[in-house]
């Protein structure tokens, strides 16, 4: 039987940071590819980890890029290092990972449904060999691959390619998976991505506004939201809103 549930005890909550671009990174048409590629791990990405856990967190996600691998900018050596430096770290720090494997919207032309799943095998069986990986987003806020400057625009329907990626990273990978979905307003609980939820063992929301406490319900109590643990994934605010406001964010 599949994982359901996300690989951690009961008593454990997850507190955690995003892996997130720099200036730096956006030299590139995808910024996460531009993340992959410089990989400044002694200056951004490591600082960050540490950082983390100085103010209490217990795990980290980090959005990958399969475009930074079918452009030619790394090969798929190079790239799953770089995962493994990660994973070894974390894990080393006594740190849950929460690895995303990319972005629709920055897939890249180059990325058919057969280049992306070439490097989504090789990355589910990196994947199986760290414990403290206790669930896999497939990919970053699938429900919304038409939005933006670098849509995505690949030959292949999204709803097929991202069922298929999670298909296999569960079965490669022996993780519990899930297919984040953004939200900007309370209604989106409950109906803001009923197919990728239907699809996922677990739910991760990314929050882009207040939410209040029993917000989730809406979505708990749909068929496909029943029994399913749900992982805030993202939640911010930006400098549009005054200080009182962020805090309460």
């Amino acid at each position: 039987m599949s994982p359901a549930n996300l690989l951690i005890p009961e008593s454990v909550r997850l507190r955690g940071v995003n892996i997130n671009p720099g200036p730096q990174h956006f030299y590139d048409p995808s910024v996460w590819t531009g993340l992959w590629k410089t990989w400044d791990w002694d200056t951004w990405v490591r600082p960050m980890i540490d950082d983390a856990l100085s103010v209490g967190a217990n795990s980290v996600r980090t959005v990958g890029s399969v475009d930074v691998v079918t452009s030619g900018k790394l090969s798929i050596g190079e790239y799953l290092a770089r995962w493994r430096q990660l994973l070894d770290y974390t894990a080393a720090r006594g740190m849950y990972a929460m690895p995303c494997g990319s972005d629709l919207r920055h897939w890249g032309p180059a990325t058919t449904y057969q280049a992306a799943e070439a490097v989504y095998r090789e990355w589910a069986v990196t994947l199986s060999a760290y414990p403290h990986v206790v669930g896999v987003d497939i990919t970053n806020e699938a429900t919304a691959p038409k939005e933006g400057p670098t849509a995505y625009m690949g030959p292949d329907p999204w709803t097929e390619v991202i069922r298929k990626l999670g298909e296999l990273v569960r079965e490669v990978a022996k993780k519990p998976i899930t297919h984040s979905r953004g939200m900007v307003d309370r209604n989106q609980w409950r109906n803001g991505g009923i197919y990728t939820d239907m699809l996922s063992d677990f739910l991760s929301v990314h929050c882009y506004f207040t939410p209040g406490r029993d917000d989730p319900a809406a979505l708990r109590a749909t068929e496909w939201g029943d029994g399913k643990q749900i992982l805030l994934g993202e939640i911010g605010a930006d400098m549009t809103l005054g200080s009182a406001e962020r805090t309460e964010r």
